[in-house]
């Protein structure tokens, strides 16, 4: 019988959190409030959760590496700190709440007493007792001023009433689970330590827990790499940081200082794994464009999958062969790995700035889709243009095909927008993505080539076809994009803007008038829609433009000559049908959609294709 490395058992909660660290290849804390929530319930209710992987180490402080179960382990040590928020009140302190509602309800007049009573008395309490701020010994104290201010007339006795109802719905979830009790069963492993990241592989690769960097984050542990570089390293070290604060367990590696300093900072050493999850880091911050979510907070714990995909096809693989990465690094030191963060950074943001006019409005609003295939193509041709990449990482300048830079600054956000309306990257993105940039002859790079007029004009139809018949209501992201493109296309010159004139989406015939009329129907197709100045829009309410011209109190800044040329909305004559009942039909309706899109069609085309 084969030797077993490992051995079951069951660990008491409070013993194993005070002697259990984290190793370093951990994923980041990524379970839903729903997810925890019915982990607690499956706890509470007495059934089988799951157990931990732990591996057995010689440590003053620790006895144990948690290798599985982060997720079970730091959520039971949330719920011990935030009981509260695991339960609704309603569900376990139905009887208190009713004391206190009832008891409000006798003692003051009807007229005092909101419509909403029992929702407020749940709401104020459940505030109470989630607030991390206020000491558990002081929540019912808490409670009973902040009733004061939530409900009129309430006096001592019924403060005094809410003090102590707050206090036994306290002790009611507390003792719904004893964790004085919980033993947490557990699998400790007894090999070597070596073995464990291929462990964590094994064990997370049967279900649907890891992503693949997820696992490279195991696989890429032991070789390390000097850094010196403080932009890569922070964001390393606020990964670290922010597991660790979420988690409240210690990670082997980066919680060993004594003297509270970073070992990721002061040694400078990194694997592969965290020098990828840097750079993925850096340009989405930097990029915010590209992401399309420009002025959020980039999560230092998540996983930004866009730094090993441009790694392993900038240094020549292919998207699916990003274990092979650590081959590309055979022979690299610290100073070209900076210099190739700094490169592919570089070329992030030159992208980022070649597409921001055409993917993000005036008033800063992002009009697009993230789509990683796409952008990481983008990225890497413009890449493969500028630079050449040595054995050894040493990259230089590649002066063969500097001329063609011009060529994919114009061609490439045409690409950009043809490839999402014709749904180019549905399925396989990264197939087309390595055939893209596995040519032969660079110069054949798609984002290098023109797209003929009558290619737009082909996909541009096939794309409005579906539009005209879906009966949507919210406006998708790609109509606004469109439009944006034609915005940036379109020679503005005697229309003033301000540096932050804000526009909105303008429905040329009224959604609530077509709501009204028709119920449902294709209300945000495309050919429906353009871009308007914001206060003209939204003086105008439920009315067309025209319709709104006609009112002289209203005072506009662009007139129907401007607004036809500039901003593309129809004539008088094309939309006039929907001032008359007998004339607002839906065949006529979907005759102006019919007209419309041809119209888009031959514009969009000819400016695009005429643009320089």
């Amino acid at each position: 019988m084969a030797k077993c490395y490992y051995e079951v058992g069951s660990k008491n909660y409070y013993i194993l959190k005070e002697k259990v660290k984290l190793p370093k290849f951990q994923r980041g804390l990524v379970w839903s409030e729903k997810m925890k929530r019915a982990l607690i319930n499956t706890i509470k209710d007495g059934l089988p959760f799951g157990a931990l992987l732990l591996y057995k180490i010689k440590d003053e402080k620790y006895d144990y590496q948690l290798v599985d179960g982060l997720q079970r382990l730091s959520t039971v040590m949330d719920f011990e700190n935030n009981k509260c928020k695991y339960f609704e009140l309603k569900e376990v302190a139905k009887k208190e709440l009713k004391n206190i509602s009832s008891y409000y309800r006798k003692k003051f007049p009807t007229k005092l007493i909101p419509d909403n009573l029992d929702t407020i008395i749940e709401k104020t309490i459940k505030d109470v007792l989630v607030d991390n701020t206020i000491p558990e010994i002081k929540k019912s104290i808490a409670a009973k001023q902040k009733f004061k201010a939530e409900l009129p007339g309430n006096d001592e006795d019924f403060s005094d009433l809410v003090q102590e109802k707050v206090s036994d719905i306290q002790d009611t979830i507390g003792n719904l689970i004893d964790l004085n009790d919980l033993n947490f069963p557990v699998v400790i492993f007894e090999g070597k330590a070596e073995d464990l990241p291929e462990v964590y592989d094994r064990v997370n690769s049967q279900g649907t827990k890891l992503s693949k960097y997820e696992i490279f984050s195991a696989t890429w542990n032991n070789k390390e790499y000097l850094v010196d570089d403080d932009e890569i390293l922070n964001w390393i070290d606020k990964r670290y940081k922010t597991i660790h604060e979420k988690s409240g367990l210690d990670i082997d590696g980066y919680n060993d200082n004594d003297d509270g300093g970073s070992p990721i900072l002061d040694s400078k050493k990194i694997n592969l794994f965290e020098y990828a999850y840097a750079i993925g880091k850096i340009i989405h911050e930097e990029c915010g464009a590209l992401f399309a979510d420009e002025g959020k907070n980039v999560d230092p714990s998540a996983i930004d999958s866009i730094g090993f995909a441009l790694l392993v096809v900038c240094l020549g693989g292919k998207f699916k062969q990003t274990e092979k990465l650590p081959n590309f690094f055979v022979k690299g030191n610290s100073e070209n790995m900076i210099d190739l963060k700094n490169k592919l950074v570089e070329v992030a943001k030159q992208v980022n700035e070649y597409l921001r006019e055409y993917i993000v409005t005036r008033d800063k609003k992002n009009v697009t889709k993230y789509i990683e295939a796409q952008v990481v193509s983008i990225i890497a041709t413009l890449f493969k243009l500028k630079y050449i990449i040595e054995p050894d990482l040493t990259i230089t300048r590649n002066e063969d095909s500097k001329n063609l830079i011009p060529r994919f600054k114009r061609n490439m956000p045409r690409h950009y927008i043809y490839d999402l309306i014709s749904d180019y990257w549905a399925g396989s993105g990264d197939t087309k993505a390595s055939n893209i940039l596995n040519v032969k002859n660079i110069e054949d790079n798609k984002y290098l080539s023109l797209i003929k007029k009558d290619s737009w004009r082909t996909v541009i139809s096939e794309w409005l076809v579906t539009q005209n018949s879906k009966p949507f209501r919210n406006v998708p992201i790609i109509n606004k994009l469109f439009l944006n493109y034609m915005m940036c296309l379109t020679d503005m010159s005697g229309v003033s803007f301000s540096a932050s004139q804000a526009f909105d989406i303008e429905h040329i015939i009224p959604i609530s008038r077509l709501t009204k009329k028709f119920g449902k129907g294709p209300f945000s197709a495309l050919g429906n829609l353009c871009f308007l100045p914001y206060f003209d829009n939204r003086s105008k309410h439920d009315r067309t433009v025209y319709e709104d011209l006609s009112d002289k109190r209203i005072k506009h800044e662009y007139k129907a000559r401007v607004l036809i040329d500039k901003f593309y909305y129809p004539t008088r004559k094309e939309i006039k049908f929907i001032e008359s009942n007998a004339t607002f039909t839906d065949d006529n309706y979907r005759k102006f959609l019919e007209e419309r899109s041809d119209y888009l069609i031959e514009t969009f085309s000819d400016i695009i294709c005429g643009s320089k």
